[in-house]
């Protein structure tokens, strides 16, 4: 059985960010075939799967609760993700008690997928879980329910004068001042609107740097600024990689994940 409390938590965060019905995470859910539907009705202790065509489909014959259903349409979104491109697969390494459980779930891709999912939902059938592949997994669910950062549109910055007037601006060089139009790698307008400075940081020789993401959890920088990394290894971890001396490749080692934008 999978954790209710968790089943409850992953319903509320979709409905929250508002996604449409028809989708998880940008996964399009739709009706089985119905050579798919056959096999639900001869399987239904089977919740619902990706299907070849990145579709998430669910078993009507099962008994699964509404919730319940929900995490399942979320643990398929993020297998899709995970084979697609969007986000790094893991690669880490099963117990052998999850090497044995797991070994005809196909290939070891297949096998490292299905345990992320089930370690997103609570199933305990996923065994006695390792560190990385539950940081792998943690790291996943935030990143699939982390708030999307707004597309800005090339205008000029209604902060402009104030971010000019900043100390952190007058420590660039003339030459080298950053753009602060609302078309870069971060958002200088959301930042300023949620009160948000720069900030000295230790790490960095006492140069100012600005935060990741506002008080809410919405993302400053772009999925291709080169520190955003950074933020995602926070949320999975909780340590400052500056401050462990973390690299982005080491990062990236440990969780499977780079900061690619995920596909729409």
């Amino acid at each position: 059985m999978s954790d209710p409390g968790k089943n409850a938590m992953l319903a509320q965060l979709l409905q929250q960010q508002g996604r449409p019905p028809a989708q998880v995470m940008g996964v399009p859910v739709r009706e089985p075939y119905p050579s798919e539907a056959d096999y639900f009705r001869a399987n239904t202790n089977v919740g619902g799967m990706a299907a070849e065509d990145n579709q998430i489909i669910i078993n009507p014959f099962s008994s699964l609760s509404d919730s319940e259903r929900e995490s399942v349409k979320l643990n398929e979104a993020s297998r899709v993700r995970m084979r697609d491109g969007s986000i790094v697969p893991p690669a880490f390494d099963l117990t052998p008690e999850q090497a044995g459980r797991f070994s005809g779930y196909g290939p070891i891709d297949a096998q490292r997928q299905t345990i992320v999912g089930r370690v997103m939902s609570g199933d305990p059938s996923a065994g006695n879980i390792t560190e990385q592949q539950q940081a792998y997994a943690d790291m996943l669910m935030g990143r699939m329910t982390m708030p999307e950062p707004p597309t800005p549109t090339p205008r000029p910055n209604r902060y402009e004068q104030e971010l000019k007037a900043l100390p952190w601006y007058k420590e660039f060089p003339g030459g080298q001042k950053p753009s602060l139009e609302q078309s870069g790698d971060y958002d200088y307008e959301a930042a300023m609107a949620a009160g948000i400075r720069p900030q000295r940081d230790p790490y960095d020789g006492g140069r100012y740097h600005w935060a990741s993401s506002t008080p809410d959890g919405t993302m400053l920088k772009s999925a291709d600024h080169p520190t955003a990394w950074k933020e995602y290894h926070m949320r999975a971890t909780g340590r400052n990689p500056d401050a462990d001396g973390t690299t982005k490749e080491e990062s990236e080692r440990l969780f499977g994940t780079s900061t690619r934008p995920r596909s729409k």
